[in-house]
């Protein structure tokens, strides 16, 4: 290099390192230029598909911030850092998601529960019914089946009916 002419080597490492490290920044430029590109595709997506701007907005911007921790960890900034953080926002948003929609649902499971509960009662008075209705026509059966045997087996007013060939 030029500068290792001049004979001082602090300067030559230098633009040595910043040399080295030019292709890294383009590397990050580029991800963060792709996923741009692809949030705004995903957001319109969903946009279209479920007509909700939130939900557009929250994919948009869900894609950008993984795409801006991808960029830092592409220039090696704090890379112990960026993972364990990224988790923590991850896990913030999914917890925060999940206790809204618990929160935001509660009505609606009470009610599915009171539903089931009713459903079951009535369910059970029914097959109580059944229950009894089948005991006292198997007692009926029994009651006229003993009283309608004569003494050679037959009940009265059967009639055999004859074969011919």
């Amino acid at each position: 290099m030029a500068v290792d002419t001049l004979g001082i080597s602090a300067i030559s490492d230098v633009l040595a390192q910043f040399i080295s490290y030019i292709p890294q920044i383009i590397a990050a430029i580029l991800i963060l230029v792709l996923a741009t590109l692809l949030a705004n595709f995903v957001a319109g997506i969903v946009r279209g598909s479920t007509g909700s701007n939130v939900a557009g907005s929250v994919a948009q911007y869900g894609i950008i911030v993984f795409a801006a921790f991808a960029a830092l960890t592409q220039l090696g900034i704090a890379p112990e850092l960026i993972a364990p953080t990224f988790l923590i926002l991850l896990g913030g948003v999914a917890l925060a998601a999940a206790i809204a929609f618990g929160l935001g649902g509660q009505g609606v499971a009470q009610q599915m529960v009171e539903d089931g509960y009713e459903k079951g009662g009535e369910a059970k008075q029914q097959v109580q019914q059944q229950q009894e209705q089948n005991q006292q026509e198997q007692g009926e059966q029994q009651s006229d089946s003993s009283e309608s045997t004569e003494g050679n087996g037959e009940k009265p007013g059967a009639r055999r009916l004859r074969r011919e060939y």
